[in-house]
């Protein structure tokens, strides 16, 4: 289940308590910034120090629980996602808790592992690498797209 977290001040030592004290990283977070904040403060300078507490403390935003910002206004981060409300959030982290049968609890154990693992590894790598496979996806993605239009046009030929 998201977790809401409200911005109040804009300094790097100030996310940086906030982050650690609300777990981020280790459960899904959406973040809320204060309006009497964006009175004084532009968003892209916002933006910017919670990207350097993040590195600082080297939690990724994006594995193995993402950390959203919700804000309508237009601006682009590499590191941490943004959406304009709580319903673009993605569906999947709102759940219902329910004890977990025996099966359920060693797969948790493993998750837990694996989500360890991840935490220990580097945001920067994870970026790139997830940018180029993407890359690499949609170059493939569009090959077979033109693969099928080629094989519907010889099908669709007349017969002799």
């Amino acid at each position: 289940m998201f977790k809401e977290i409200q911005i109040f001040k804009n300094e790097i030592t100030y996310f940086e308590k906030l982050w650690i004290k609300n777990k981020v990283g280790q459960s899904p977070v959406y973040i809320i910034i204060n309006p009497e904040l964006l009175q004084t403060t532009s968003l892209s300078k916002i933006l910017e120090n919670m990207e350097i507490s993040l590195k600082n403390l080297k939690i990724n935003p994006l594995f193995p629980y993402p950390l959203y910002l919700i804000t309508e206004q237009k601006l682009k981060s590499d590191i941490i996602p943004l959406a304009n409300s709580k319903a673009e959030l993605p569906p999947y982290f709102n759940f219902r808790w329910k004890v977990p049968t025996p099966s359920e609890k060693t797969i948790i154990q493993k998750i837990n592992i694996l989500k360890n693992n991840l935490i220990a590894s580097p945001i920067d790598r994870f970026i790139k690498e997830i940018k180029t496979i993407k890359k690499e996806q949609k170059i493939f993605h569009d090959l077979l797209r033109e693969e099928d239009f080629y094989i519907d046009i010889i099908n669709n030929l007349p017969k002799k």
